[in-house]
């Protein structure tokens, strides 16, 4: 590309790039998003500590993410009704899938599309390091995303009716 900078995909668009950051359209933080992230910030310090002090393992762990979702859903507004109903759409015990097929769908389908989605920040931070427009990334990788979704569902099939665990 260095050599030959006409054969990119990107070579037009560079040209018109205007690559400019104005810090001043940054949205400061409300009192809210800065609760959220000490909240988070603290869950950490208490999983560590927990971890490596009091030798927590599972339950400990699901128990304290678990109060940090309720503090964080009272601090954004939900409310507890709010937050027991969000809580019931993640729920993935009572379908009878096994858990392992459950985590090979969440990992399958959120692999993917970490590499598609616009929210996803080391992805976009890697697009913007590399100066390419999220719209001409999701042109050109779109086909293979949904390849890869094909492929996925395919092998969580299997994995359902096989029963896949539990290990």
């Amino acid at each position: 590309m260095k050599a030959n900078p006409e054969i990119s995909n990107m070579y037009e668009f560079d040209k018109t790039r205007d690559d400019t950051l104005d810090l001043n359209k940054i949205r400061e933080l409300t009192l809210n998003d800065k609760l959220v992230l000490i909240a988070v910030a603290l869950t950490i310090v208490m999983l560590v500590v927990g971890v490596i002090k009091f030798g927590w393992y599972i339950m400990e762990i699901s128990a304290l993410f678990l109060g940090m979702a309720i503090v964080v859903s009272l601090i954004a507004g939900l409310g507890l009704n709010g937050f027991g109903e969000q809580l019931v759409k993640g729920m993935a015990d009572l379908t009878g899938i096994t858990r392992q097929t459950a985590v090979l769908a969440f990992q399958l389908g959120d692999g993917i599309s970490n590499v598609l989605t616009p929210t996803s920040g080391y992805f976009m931070a890697g697009l913007a390091l590399a100066k390419i427009p999220w719209e001409k990334w999701a042109k050109w990788f779109v086909k293979l995303a949904l390849i890869q979704y094909l492929v996925g569902a395919v092998f969580v099939l299997i994995a359902h009716l096989m029963k896949l665990g539990p290990f």
